[in-house]
């Protein structure tokens, strides 16, 4: 439609030989002609280096805010929370973020702690922090600090007392913490956290490589019978046995679990013959995977019979 102002997306990825530091003009340009005409929604700086970021970062520390923003990835940089301080700190008065991409960087504990401080996350649908190093985040504080992620949508305080002051949000639905060492002990935060909080909208939980075990299951099972929206669990390369397969194997009565994934872990025929059991009673359950476990014939022909 003539007149009309579409909303424009940002993409900066690397690809091939591509060198950012040729680019830095027109890259600089087109961030500033549409953050001035506020129509900048999406921006994408997946892979795209040290020198696309700090470009960026340099501008908006000059005094550009990100106010429409609805989608930011930063995936693939191999940076900490404080080289990216100044771009995450540009989101303070964004109340339009709903995915927040952070993924295969090297956010840590202290790292995450101060990106929530500072950002108001009220708005947030979808967080990705999986392969950082923040899994000590989850451990530290128990019950304090899954609060912040879940609540997601804290008084931006000083770092060391943000987690005592937050707010319930509803909102988040999706959140991506794969390969970050949650273990066991992470698990009992979040199950505290999502009780305190009261959000039992989850929709996704994609805890895939974190080392979690029988005991963390038992919690899982808790999260999964609360949050009635949870439809995608992923739980992959953990350490999960029979005895947790069949803790899981009782909730998923109870849940309206469309995807759950359980592959590489040490789920032997027990573990698999409770599962396909479960599958009378959850209707709704349409991929189980049980990929590189140790399930035997015992096992499978228990599938095959309950899927008759």
């Amino acid at each position: 439609m003539e007149g009309e102002r579409l909303p424009l997306v940002l993409v900066c990825a690397q690809t091939g030989s591509f060198d950012s530091s040729k680019c830095d003009e027109a890259l600089t340009s087109a961030v500033r002609v549409l953050m001035s005409m506020n129509r900048l929604v999406s921006l994408q700086l997946g892979g795209s280096g040290p020198h696309a970021v700090e470009l960026l970062c340099r501008l908006f520390h000059a005094g550009f805010k990100m106010r429409q923003i609805s989608s930011l990835s930063l995936s693939r940089n191999k940076l900490s929370c404080k080289d990216l301080f100044p771009l995450i700190a540009s989101l303070q008065h964004c109340s339009t973020l709903q995915c927040l991409d952070l993924s295969f960087n090297s956010i840590d504990a202290d790292d995450l702690s101060n990106l929530i401080a500072i950002v108001d996350l009220k708005s947030l649908i979808s967080l990705d922090l999986s392969h950082n190093a923040c899994g000590g985040w989850f451990h530290q504080s128990q019950r304090q600090r899954l609060v912040e992620l879940t609540a997601c949508g804290m008084q931006r305080k000083e770092p060391a007392r943000a987690h005592k002051e937050w707010r319930s949000c509803r909102h988040l639905a999706m959140i991506s913490i794969s390969s970050n060492s949650i273990t066991d002990v992470g698990i009992s935060s979040m199950l505290e956290a999502i009780k305190r909080s009261q959000n039992f909208s989850l929709n996704l939980l994609d805890l895939h490589d974190n080392s979690i075990s029988d005991k963390g299951v038992h919690k899982l099972a808790e999260i999964v019978q609360m949050c009635r929206d949870l439809s995608q669990l992923y739980l992959g390369r953990n350490v999960i046995s029979d005895f947790g397969a069949l803790q899981m194997s009782r909730a998923l009565g109870q849940s309206r679990l469309q995807v759950l994934e359980l592959g590489e872990n040490r789920i032997m025929d027990e573990g698999a013959t409770a599962l396909a059991e479960a599958l009378t009673s959850c209707k709704s359950l349409a991929v189980l995977s049980l990929v590189e476990n140790h399930v035997g014939d015992k096992g499978a022909l228990r599938f095959a019979e309950t899927l008759e």
